[in-house]
């Protein structure tokens, strides 16, 4: 690659706007989806109307940059009509043309992968892309900036930030459990009340760990003296609502998955169950073990041994029937098999496993279990305490899609008294604009960015990520480590793993068909630290992304890693 020689152009604000018009975008027209429910759904649309499957919800024919639905709007989630913050507009640009002419090539690349592409257009894509240079806070390239577009898991970067500039890094998750009624001698005649602080339970990939919390707090409210429980088991979500899939979430036969794992204001193993199957002799049933368990479902498990090597391993989740089955066949001789799926009642797999966990510290409960909102007041047995920073990294490094969503409400309800999506998004955007960044073009539906409602500019992520500098040290730090490096670790493990980008870029990958994005930081050989953010909007055409854009995000960034600074 040929050196660059960094070029510095110091406009007036007017040719900056006329050189920025001029600069043209790739248009997107949504196309419908088509899938269909594969299995019993409950979606919940919590905020605006529910789309279609896999299909946007803005109006037909909406280009990208297109206002979203009034709905949507009209919840408190599209924000600021002004142009900019006042940190934006006091930068002065210092363009540099050989690093923008770069990008320019690579664009015209992936567009040249597009044409060879059957069906696809390349009037149908846009790029929009910002690059500062941190130490002075100037931009250095730029191309659309403000164009509002889908931002896939890009999203768990404001929400992750929000919520460390809100809620501070030392912000514990507070479970307390109540005894409401009469109680005497470890004998409660009422109900034993668990109340919901969206504590997810979890040590991300860790199922076990799951177990473990939960009994830690068995243990604590069997040291309190309790012993018999007259009454039920009580979960009170408020100020949480009931968990369900956010508006605008794609594939609704996919949602039994992994990526689509409900958070709510108790959740256990951030709403997923694994499923271990152990081979046994050959012509004999597999062992199946489900973690956490008890899971509150009805089971049926019936999985073959098989003589050879077969992979055939089915889950059926029937959520309206409450069933779970696990059959097929699996190869004697092969290893442990292992998956997991989004647990369709969150709360009720809480509550099973507590009272299992309760039954082994001692305490029996002789009522039922149930979810309720706003349980009476009572006596204080006992508090889980847990820090919600240890799912950071999870959430940016591993794009843990449930403890984004999740932390998302947990914002709405210390900011508002309100654990929902919505009042989340409106928290997020406060403390956005009370740290002077820019709002306009933001629209959020959920903490993850799986819905295709979302979206975000890319000055808006820029502005963001230059203001993590602006956090004391370690905070700084925690963050920054949060996030995937290139060739070595979480959604980047597989990305840039040769060349000038390797273990020089920290970054947010996002990706859902037709929306593309990859922001954070680069550490440029030269010794510069640089913020951007490259958002790509593109038919949904199976394989595009990773043809076309995810090479000219890494390339981009290889041309940041070798960018040699102002001289």
């Amino acid at each position: 690659m040929s050196e660059l020689r960094p070029s510095f152009l110091w406009l007036p604000l007017g040719l900056l706007f006329a050189a920025a018009v001029g600069y043209g975008a790739y248009r997107f027209q949504s196309g419908s989806g088509r899938e269909a429910l594969a299995h019993e759904t409950h979606a919940r649309a919590e905020i605006g109307r529910r789309a279609p499957p896999d299909a946007p919800s803005a109006a037909p024919s909406a280009s990208p940059g297109t206002a979203p639905p009034r709905e949507l709007q009209a919840a408190g989630m599209a924000f600021s009509a002004a142009t900019g913050s006042a940190r934006a507009q006091e930068r002065v640009l210092a363009l540099d043309s050989e690093l923008r002419a770069r990008f320019e090539a690579l664009i015209a690349t992936a567009l040249a992968e597009v044409d060879r592409v059957p069906k696809a257009k390349r009037s149908e894509c846009s790029v929009s892309y910002r690059v500062i240079d941190l130490a002075s806070g100037q931009t250095i390239a730029e191309r659309d900036p403000d164009r509002s577009l889908e931002s896939a898991s890009n999203m768990k970067l404001l929400t992750s930030l929000a919520a460390l500039w809100m809620l501070g890094p030392e912000w514990h998750y507070e479970t307390h459990v109540d005894a409401v009624g009469e109680l005497a001698a470890g004998q409660l005649t009422g109900d034993l009340v668990v109340r919901a602080s969206g504590d997810p339970f979890c040590r991300w990939g860790e199922p076990r760990a799951a177990v473990e919390l939960v009994a830690s707090l068995a243990q604590g409210v069997a040291e309190s003296g309790l012993k018999r429980v007259r009454g039920d088991l009580l979960i009170d979500r408020s100020p949480f609502l009931e968990p369900g899939p956010a508006a605008g979430w794609p594939n609704p036969k996919l949602y039994w998955t992994k990526s689509y794992a409900l958070a709510g204001g108790l959740t256990l193993n951030a709403g997923l169950v694994a499923v271990e199957v152990r081979p046994g002799p050959a012509g004999g049933q597999a062992e199946v073990r489900l973690i956490p368990a008890p899971t509150g479902l009805s089971e049926s498990f019936s999985v073959l041994s098989d003589p050879g090597k077969a992979n055939d391993v089915r889950i059926g989740l029937f959520v309206e029937s409450n069933r779970l089955e696990v059959s097929g066949r699996y190869g004697a001789g092969l290893p442990l098999y292992q998956t997991e799926f989004s647990h369709p009642r969150p709360e009720q797999h809480f509550a099973a496993v507590l009272r299992e966990q309760l039954r082994q510290v001692g305490i029996e409960i002789e009522g039922g279990l149930r979810s309720v909102s706003g349980a009476g007041v009572g006596t204080r047995l006992y508090t889980h305490r847990q820090p919600w920073l240890e799912h950071l990294a999870a959430i940016n490094t591993d794009s843990a899609n449930s403890l984004a969503d999740g932390l998302l409400m947990t914002l709405g309800a210390q900011r508002f008294a309100e654990g929902t999506r919505a009042a989340g998004a409106r928290a997020v955007a406060a403390v956005l604009a009370e740290r002077g960044l820019p709002t306009q073009g933001l629209v959020q539906v959920d903490g993850s960015g799986l819905s295709r409602d979302n979206r975000v500019t890319a000055r808006i992520l820029s502005e963001a990520l230059c203001a993590v500098r602006e956090l004391p040290a370690g905070q700084r730090s925690a963050f920054e480590e949060s996030l995937a490096l290139a060739g070595v670790s979480g959604t980047l493990e597989d990305r840039m793993r040769s060349g000038a980008a390797k273990g020089r870029v920290r970054a947010k990958t996002g990706w859902i068909n037709g929306a593309s994005s990859l922001s954070g930081f680069a550490s440029s050989l030269a010794g510069r630290e640089l913020a951007f953010s490259i958002l790509v909007a593109y038919p949904r055409i199976d394989g595009l992304n990773t043809r076309a854009w995810k090479p000219m995000q890494d390339r981009m960034c290889e041309a940041l890693v070798e960018w040699p600074g102002p001289r």
